[in-house]
């Protein structure tokens, strides 16, 4: 039987997201999604028990078991991690302190949906096989769990369960987990051969920013222009062949959310440190971008800019 613990709200940042965390524990992030209902959990491993006291994760879910320790992978080291489903996760997570799936496990992320009865077995298959391919395939860190192989599973329960895993690729950086995030990739082992920046290779960022543009990029027929106002924000961006670029003289939130992504955050500080950013004359909470600078995508520019977790909907297209 599940404990009561005193978790409170943290901030309601958008209309979307319900944002909670423990009183007593402030590692253990518990974020609800309104509309579909989706809940996710985090904690480190060493305060698991005290995610897995909530009641919505005493049903079928999906978790993810992220290790401390580096797995080598392509001359670099990753984060190995465990991706499974279970009926009952505070059982499963017994099961994995007698017989650890790594060699040290840090963190503890829980999927379920707020529903008093978790997910149905079929979506937590479908949704444990969505989860470990996507993980593959950002690459940010090495999937040591071996991979479903469910078949005949309903069409309608896929579809179901692809709306959830866009959901879940900006729900999960927020409550700390970052399994979906391409491009984040640790530091090159000594004698490792380093990747090339994407400024370097002329090439729209993965993961960081760049003020360095492929000439003629802007004159394309093809570039499309959106346009965000918020209050005493405004910016321009331009989208065009996989780049999104914030224009010279946009606007940008000095203040931040809590709960905001830490490699927002420093995408933030570092543009500020660059001059990039700067404070408007006379104004403490507002900044203006100096220069024309790339960012990997629309949803990533709106957070950058605004401090907080919203997504790219934010923005209207220019004729």
């Amino acid at each position: 039987m599940s404990t009561p613990t005193p978790f409170r709200p943290a901030c309601d940042e958008t209309d979307e997201l319900v944002i909670e965390r423990h009183a007593r524990e402030p590692a253990v992030w518990i974020v609800h999604h309104r509309e579909t209902r989706l809940i996710v959990g985090t904690a480190p491993w060493s305060r698991a028990r005290v995610l897995l006291s909530r009641s919505e994760f005493q049903h079928p879910s999906c978790y993810a078991l992220v290790g401390d320790t580096d797995v080598l992978q392509d001359g670099r080291g990753v984060a190995g991690t465990h991706i499974g489903r279970t009926g009952r996760p505070p059982a499963r997570a017994r099961q994995h302190r007698h017989a650890p799936p790594l060699a040290g496990m840090s963190t503890l992320t829980v999927i379920s949906l707020d529903s008093g009865r978790g997910l149905l077995l079929e979506e937590a298959a479908a949704l444990e096989q969505a989860l470990h391919e996507a993980a593959a395939a950002a690459g940010s860190h090495q999937v040591v769990s071996r991979a479903p192989r469910d078949r005949g599973l309903s069409p309608g329960v896929v579809t179901r369960v692809q709306r959830w895993l866009d959901t879940l690729r900006w729900m999960l950086p927020v409550a700390r987990c970052d399994i979906l995030e391409a491009g984040r990739r640790a530091a090159p082992r000594p004698g490792a051969r380093a990747e090339p920046e994407p400024e370097a290779a002329g090439l729209p960022p993965s993961m960081g920013w760049t003020t360095r543009l492929p000439q003629g990029l802007l004159a394309r027929a093809d570039v499309r222009r959106f346009r965000l106002e918020r209050g005493e924000i405004r910016a321009t961006a331009l989208v065009v062949d996989g780049w999104c670029i914030l224009e010279e003289g946009s606007h940008a939130r000095a203040g931040e959310i809590a709960s905001l992504q830490a490699g927002l955050r420093n995408k933030r500080h570092a543009l500020r440190r660059a001059g990039i950013l700067e404070p408007v004359p006379g104004r403490q909470d507002l900044w203006v971008a100096t220069a024309r600078v790339g960012v990997p995508s629309l949803t990533n520019l709106t957070r950058l800019i605004l401090g907080n977790n919203a997504r790219h909907q934010v923005w209207q297209q220019v004729p």
